[in-house]
């Protein structure tokens, strides 16, 4: 039954009568064996020692374990028919333990869809004993839908908790041809956007993109409201970080008339409700592209929707998107607020992803405020919990870049002018063209503040790669940014006009997207 049972259980598998049940209990008590745990509702008993019952156990003969195993099962199912979702992962391993492979999978299926969200990992892992118990059950001449499902949901709890590449490999060749026996189309767009989503993330933009189509395609065809919104929702993910960002809100914007037609939708394709997040991702699609107040409306319609949902993982996302938009607005006591907020709901979440989104940008606030060595630790998180884990590598640059900021506040300008390097480098790997003009504009910042005039000659074309990059991919939040980073390279030159020039465009490009925090900044530089 297992090292803690209770004395209903053990008397409907025991085979033995009430008259010597009870005194063989107490003997063990006696003997010291056992321990009694409570008596109320029921008698519950523990082993006093885990090799006790290890070795009780590897005692018995196979059969005779298989057969109490599957009693076990039965008895539990039997005594608490109003639990069996509560109690769903022990019985997937008592009848895993009975060899009853199919009846196994379909527990820790019931096990799996418990986790939820909520429990990403415990997810992931009963999802895995499904494809593999189902496996020998399950010839390709007879595809099952419960594998493909195993499949399907590994993938998309997969982008939460990281999955490594060559599993990966191996879920898109048997997921993509279970999906196409099968024919449902369901399953065939569902397995494709979160296999995009996987690639996406662990930094595969080219093979996201070949997917991200396949399914669309498939979508359309459907007319499926719910299929057409996930096919759109990976696009729109994927040209945001690939840095077309008109076409992510075009594509974010089909996406939300989608969602808005069914309250409920989503769940079915990744447990939460698709009006939030969709909403919630438009928030860094629009302040990138300086829409500031549009940014604001979609975070505060999100927030409403979210405050009456129970998903901490995606309220952990909507204060990520918060904590962006406030650091662009120039409000970075708000901004630190968010950032701090979503930690803490993506730590109730458990999600690796969640935690790596959220350290990250938590970092930046910290970065903003000051606050250099919290900055340092929750940004170091971010990165350490990406690369280990596989899981939204594709923000690598950017976190290196922020990292640099970082450090060049905290005094190490050394660590600052390796990490804007590499963070140069992550993100052309990355192809993130938002991320490489981030980094562009941290390259010029650590130049100027490390080397000063003499390095004129790097941060000239550093920021000449920023405005290019900024321009081509629409990214307007970062303009003002670099008309402030040529107005400090001018003062070095003591080059008056230039720098009141500079700040006046800088000033401009803020009060015309809305940043009243920055625009007062300026104004008082610009001063007499």
């Amino acid at each position: 039954i297992g090292k803690e049972f209770s004395e209903p259980i053990l008397a409907a598998v025991a085979d033995l009568p009430e008259r010597d049940l009870v005194p063989s209990l107490s003997a063990l008590q006696a003997a010291e064996f056992i321990h009694e745990k409570a008596l109320y509702p029921v008698a519950e008993y523990a082993f006093r020692h885990p090799l006790t019952q290890e070795v009780a156990l590897g005692s018995q003969l196979q059969e005779r374990r298989r057969r109490i195993h599957a009693a076990v099962a039965g008895a539990i199912e039997d005594a608490n028919p109003d639990k069996l979702d509560e109690n769903a992962a022990l019985l997937a391993h008592h009848w895993e333990m009975a060899g009853e492979a199919r009846t196994a999978s379909h527990w820790h299926a019931r096990a799996a869809r418990r986790a939820g969200v909520t429990r990403p990992e415990d997810a992931f892992r009963h999802w895995s004993r499904v494809r593999e118990l189902m496996r020998p059950v399950s010839p390709s001449s007879d595809p099952s839908p419960l594998m493909l499902q195993a499949i399907r949901e590994m993938l998309n709890v997969g982008q939460r908790v990281g999955v490594a590449d060559e599993e990966v490999g191996e879920l898109s060749r048997e997921g993509i041809s279970l999906a196409d026996d099968i024919g449902d189309i369901r399953d065939q767009v569902f397995l494709r956007t979160h296999l995009a989503q996987v690639v996406l993330f662990s930094g595969n933009p080219v093979r996201c993109h070949e997917l991200a189509s396949e399914a669309l395609a498939t979508a359309e065809r459907s007319g499926d409201p719910e299929l057409r919104w996930g096919a759109r929702e990976t696009l729109y993910t994927k040209h945001y970080y690939l840095g077309d960002l008109e076409e992510a809100l075009r594509v974010s914007d089909e996406a939300v008339e989608l969602a808005r037609s069914d309250p409920g939708m989503g769940l079915d394709y990744q447990g939460f409700t698709a009006g939030g997040w969709t909403l919630g991702f438009r928030v860094f699609i629009e302040t990138d592209l300086g829409l500031l107040e549009q940014a604001d409306r979609s975070g505060r319609e999100c927030e409403q929707r979210l405050m009456r949902s129970l998903e901490p993982e995606v309220r952990g996302w909507m204060y990520a998107g918060w904590a962006w938009l406030r650091t662009h607005l120039g409000d970075a006591a708000s901004a630190l607020a968010s950032g701090r907020l979503a930690v803490e709901a993506a730590e109730k979440g458990g999600s690796p992803q969640s935690i790596a989104i959220t350290s990250f940008y938590c970092g930046i606030t910290l970065t903003r405020s000051g606050h250099w060595q919290d900055a340092e630790t929750c940004l170091e998180r971010a990165l350490s919990v990406a690369r280990d884990r596989g899981t939204w590598l594709i923000l690598e640059g950017q976190i290196l870049a922020w990292l640099a900021e970082a450090s060049l506040g905290a005094g190490d300008g050394a660590r600052a002018r390796l990490l804007a390097d590499k963070a140069l480098l992550a993100s052309r790997n990355r192809t993130t063209r938002t991320g490489e003009c981030q980094a562009y504009l941290t390259l010029a910042r650590v130049q100027r503040r490390t080397n000063g005039l003499a390095a004129g000659q790097q941060i000239e074309p550093a920021l000449d790669g920023a405005l290019q990059l900024a321009e081509e991919t629409g990214a307007r939040i970062y303009l003002p940014q670099v008309h402030e980073e040529r107005a400090k390279l001018a003062s070095l030159r003591t080059d008056d006009d230039a720098r009141d020039r500079e700040l006046r465009e800088a000033h401009r490009l803020y009060v015309e997207m809305g940043a009243t925090g920055h625009a007062e900044r300026i104004g008082k530089e610009l001063e007499p």
